[in-house]
């Protein structure tokens, strides 16, 4: 601000800023009724509260919120019993969460001024939110009373008793009062029929539709709706009779044929339903949404009736409908998938990403199908391309790096998972994923150490972590480093299951320590836990016959391993000269 800027009369400025918030004022409820200035307050008082309330509200907006709430403090010890400043104050607190101090807030703006219905209308609000609903409806109520014109406010006190059982009837006294007032519609009937529904009242829905069909007479939609509802409560004969009255009125009409369609199912009659359900599906003027919702009911309460396949040959039919809609073929993905059939959820789902590549959860049903069907280089390839698009995205990035280990392209898949480690925030379950996986292939890669280190990394996270606690023991076993500690890990990782592989590298530790007969205890262990049929696990427990001079059993187990597959020069010379190689 300029020196000519502060020797500005205060007169003038407090004009100026007068003009401001009155200007302000017509964009926000809050303060549509800035109080007259009082006379007890000295000018510069009033200029003081103008500046800090023109700032609380700038910052507000900005959603610099401390800074906003200590102008609107400052506003207080200017004017305390300001309801503008305290409706202010209020919202800022709700927003925040901190319901309680909003509340205090909003009871004082609506004790002052009882008149603006913004203010009263917060103050319901938050008694209902911190517990006090008795109070919060009875001024509700009182807003109804005041505000009679107001279909909102009704339909937000709906809203509340609709979402406390106690209330459901008050609820639907209340939509019973907002028709009286305003007619019957379609929004009320939804609002009635989400409670009867709850209620298991099917047959006031039906008395409600009937109201709606005789205020409505030429939509043919409400016809349809009424049919099915009358399926439910077991009007057969009612509802084919409704079914005709629609087909009269609107032959060609495709969510009637699908109504249908349910009738004869209900009555047995598969052979009509599916004609029905047929005619309904390939009629593309009508929209994706029912015929969706259509499959989900089918699959979910109609099965007795139909065959998977006759409800995928519906599946089908929608896509071939409806090929360039996406909804069409998620559908018939998530089919494909629940029976396990991968390949072909994998075609659906690349035809999906032709016209959708920004769907996070179609890349992630990708990637969960490469793995399903073993592809490492799909996996790898369709991995990178989802990084392409998400690249925040940590899961990506570990998928890749999986497929990278398994296509032992170690380095690549270091320098990716090292890149998707880094923008992981509060997610530990998948830090420890990353770890490991770095972990696997820094030892592949001779970078021990590194793979330590990661070992511990994730230990410290996930002390009971069995997977790390094998490999990690069996890692240090075979290097000879800290054999003490891969004996601690091994035992901890059997104690917690115990299965001939972690029996296996925890016999290994101690061989390792030189401890040969507790370690045949536990290779025993491993062998009769099915250990008998790995050629690594049986080589091993030739090793350890060897040491606790049991060197004719200790042959043949060598000469087993062979059989088993194993195929390496120490093996080899092992069962040719009958002594230990190491």
């Amino acid at each position: 601000m300029t020196k000519n800027l502060l020797n500005i009369n205060y007169k003038i400025l407090t004009i100026v800023l007068s003009l401001i918030i009155l200007a302000s004022c017509g964009s926000i409820k809050s303060t549509s009724k800035v109080k007259a200035v009082d006379n007890d307050i000295a000018e510069k008082q009033e200029m003081e509260f103008s500046f800090y309330f023109i700032d609380g509200n700038k910052y507000k907006t900005l959603g610099y919120f401390p800074e906003a709430k200590t102008a609107f403090s400052k506003c207080l010890e200017i004017k305390p019993n300001s309801a503008a400043v305290n409706y202010e104050l209020a919202n800022i607190e709700l927003y925040q969460e901190n319901y309680l101090d909003a509340l205090s807030y909003a009871k004082k703006s609506a004790k002052v001024d009882e008149d603006n219905i913004w203010y009263q209308l917060l103050y319901a609000n938050l008694l209902i939110k911190t517990g006090e609903r008795k109070k919060g409806y009875k001024l509700y109520n009182r807003l109804i009373d005041d505000y009679p014109k107001d279909k909102q406010l009704m339909l937000d006190l709906v809203g509340y008793y609709s979402a406390d059982k106690k209330n459901y009837s008050k609820a639907i006294d209340l939509l019973n009062r907002i028709e009286s007032r305003f007619g019957v519609s379609e929004e009320l009937f939804i609002q009635k029929e989400a409670i009867y529904s709850k209620l298991g009242q099917q047959e006031k829905i039906v008395e409600e539709l009937e109201k709606l069909i005789e205020a409505y007479p030429d939509n043919i939609n409400y016809l349809g709706i009424y049919a099915e509802y009358l399926l439910n409560i077991g009007e057969k004969e009612k509802a084919f009779n409704t079914y005709q009255k629609l087909f009269k009125l609107d032959p060609d009409n495709a969510l009637a044929h699908i109504s249908v369609g349910k009738y004869y199912l209900n009555i047995g009659d598969k052979q009509k339903a599916m004609s029905e359900f047929v005619e309904g599906i390939s009629n593309s003027q009508l929209d994706i949404k029912p015929k969706v919702d259509l499959i989900i009911s089918l699959s979910k309460y109609y099965k007795k009736y139909l065959s998977d396949e006759e409800i995928y040959s519906l599946v089908n039919l929608i896509c071939e409908t409806h090929p360039d809609e996406p909804n069409g073929h998620a559908l018939k993905v998530d089919y494909l998938i629940n029976r396990k059939r991968y390949a072909e959820a994998r075609n659906e789902l690349l035809i999906i990403l032709k016209t959708d590549k920004e769907n996070y959860l179609v890349w992630k049903q990708l990637l969960i199908a490469d793995a399903e069907l073993i592809d490492y280089t799909a996996m790898y390839d369709d991995s990178k391309n989802a990084i392409d698009y998400f690249p925040n995205y940590p899961n990506f990035f570990l998928y890749n790096g999986f497929a990278c280990e398994k296509l032992k392209k170690y380095n690549e898949g270091i320098e990716i998972l090292e890149a998707g480690l880094d923008i992981i925030i509060d997610q530990p379950k998948l830090k420890i994923q990353f770890l490991s996986s770095l972990a696997e292939m820094y030892y592949k890669t001779k970078e021990y150490q590194k793979a330590f280190k990661s070992f511990d990394k994730v230990l410290e996270l996930d002390p009971d972590n069995i997977s790390v606690l094998n490999n990690y023991s069996y890692y240090l076993s075979l290097r000879n480093e800290k054999l003490e500690k891969a004996v601690e890990m091994a035992k901890k990782a059997v104690s917690i299951e115990e299965n001939d592989t972690y029996l296996d590298t925890y016999a290994w530790a101690l061989y390792k320590n030189e401890k040969f007969k507790e370690a045949l205890v536990i290779i025993e262990k491993a062998i009769a836990k099915g250990g008998d049929k790995s050629a690594v696990i049986v080589e091993h427990y030739g090793d350890i016959l060897y040491r606790n001079n049991k060197k004719e059993d200790a042959m043949i187990q060598w000469e087993n391993a062979l059989k088993l597959g194993a195929d390496t020069d120490k093996l080899k010379e092992k069962v040719k000269s009958g002594n230990l190689v190491d």
